[in-house]
């Protein structure tokens, strides 16, 4: 085993069993790896001479396994330019399951662990995998996580191309994740402040990124072909935060393509989802067996004791394999600050266009539906579900070629549908306020709409 002490700069052929206590520099070239390397020393920087110069591959004739890198409870790390590969040759018992399996980097109780132009590759778990108290602080960026998490433990879903358990304070930018075809490409359990910029994720198996964080920002990411694995209900971007106070989701200018369920599922406090694009859900055609959470973009709240204030904006949804917009508050809270659901062009959704269910008090005025243009809706282009409640404003959208009608709402009061232009309603109807109950209807307000 060679050690390399504090103070040494060394350029080195890496090998197995090495402990790294100093700025290291590895040789180009493919080198067998047959045991772990650890990094025992804070403050240092490990290199090569470039991601397709530099590689380190698993030993082909390993039989148990072993992760490449270990970094426990060491801080201000940085690899760079280099390749870490897998070889999907080093079998393991993992979960009681004979598989690919072992981590590419096992990073635990560690800060600002980062990585640039750096690849993990055709590893059974993780390439990266990020645990452990106290953790925060890591940058992930202009790097590549391929292939990996192929290990298949009886359907868990912990496990991810690239995961960050527990961490805080994280970016990942311009970072390639693809070929997840089990599990979710990108995954952050918990944590606080987490930013997801200019990245592409690619062919995952269940969720294209999953974030349970709270403070969590999306934006203009690149996201195909999510839930590729037929039984699951794959969403390319789900967001689930639910710590009072701290629910700041931001989902903003990603473009997403050919998700099998929703492209955008987002539950928390304060939601602001705009200028994505999105062309394609329900593409494996299996979501008339999930019909109610399966709007391309899908928003709830989870509690009455909390603030909700929304905003759906100026997003572009072609070819929803059910909504295209399904807005999910049953909370009655009073505490609603007001949500906005505005500028956005839903076009041939298979079922509604938009869908609501919500318990807001009448008269409100709390949810406001202004200025969006749907066309070619299966069924309804606005349609408010049977959940009581009222205290829409219901203002300015184009509704074009609904197959049941344009705006159509059930036992709600309080409602103002005012200067929408309506065309072709199919078989429906114009508007249409269904009560069940006298009680229901009362004190709505219909006028200057434009119905041909």
């Amino acid at each position: 085993m060679e050690t390399l002490e504090p103070g040494m700069l060394l350029a080195v052929d890496p090998v197995g069993g090495m402990v790294i206590n100093a700025d290291t520099e590895f040789n180009a070239g493919t080198f067998v790896i047959d045991s772990k390397i650890t990094i025992a020393a804070d403050d240092i920087t490990i290199s090569g001479a470039g991601q397709g110069a530099t590689i380190l591959m698993t030993d082909a004739s390993d039989t148990t396994g072993f992760n490449m890198f270990q970094i426990f409870g060491w801080n201000n790390v940085v690899l760079s330019d280099f390749t870490i590969d897998g070889n999907q040759e080093a079998i393991g018992d993992f979960f009681g399951v004979e598989s690919f399996s072992m981590l590419g980097l096992d990073i635990n109780g560690s800060s600002n662990i980062d990585l640039n132009n750096f690849t993990a590759r055709n590893f059974g778990g993780a390439g990266a995998f990020y645990s452990g108290a106290g953790g925060s602080g890591h940058d992930v960026t202009n790097s590549t996580f391929s292939g990996n998490s192929m290990l298949d433990p009886g359907g868990a879903f912990d496990h991810a191309n690239l995961f960050f358990q527990g961490q805080s304070n994280l970016l990942i930018d311009n970072v390639t994740v693809e070929d997840t075809p089990l599990y979710t490409g990108l995954l952050i359990q918990g944590g606080d402040m987490v930013t997801i910029n200019d990245s592409t994720i690619t062919n995952s198996g269940w969720n294209g990124i999953t974030s349970t964080a709270t403070r969590t920002t999306v934006t203009n990411n690149m996201i195909d072909r999510s839930g590729v694995k037929e039984q699951f209900t794959g969403s390319a971007i789900e967001v689930d935060s639910q710590v009072p106070g701290l629910e700041f989701t931001v989902i903003s200018g990603n473009t997403i393509t050919n998700s099998n369920y929703t492209a955008i599922s987002a539950v928390g406090e304060i939601v602001t989802i705009h200028d994505n694009f999105i062309d394609g859900t329900a593409v494996q055609g299996i979501l008339p067996n999930f019909p109610n959470t399966s709007g391309a973009i899908y928003v709830q709240d989870f509690g009455n004791q909390f603030s909700i204030d929304h905003t759906i904006t100026d997003n572009t949804i072609l070819n929803a394999g059910w909504m295209g917009i399904f807005y999910n508050d049953v909370s009655s809270s009073s505490l609603e600050d007001g949500s906005v659901i505005s500028g956005n062009t839903i076009t041939n959704p298979f079922n509604e266009g938009m869908r609501i269910e919500s318990t807001l008090p009448a008269d409100s005025d709390l949810l406001r539906v202004l200025d969006n243009t749907i066309t070619g809706s299966g069924s309804h282009g606005i349609f408010f579900a049977n959940f009581g409640g009222g205290g829409y404003l219901v203002k300015g959208n184009t509704i074009d070629n609904t197959g049941a009608g344009a705006i159509e709402a059930h036992n709600k009061t309080g409602m103002q549908i005012i200067d929408n232009t309506i065309s072709n309603a199919g078989s429906g109807n114009g508007v249409f306020l269904y009560s069940g109950s006298a009680l229901f209807g009362d004190k709505s307000v219909i006028e200057a709409n434009t119905l041909t």
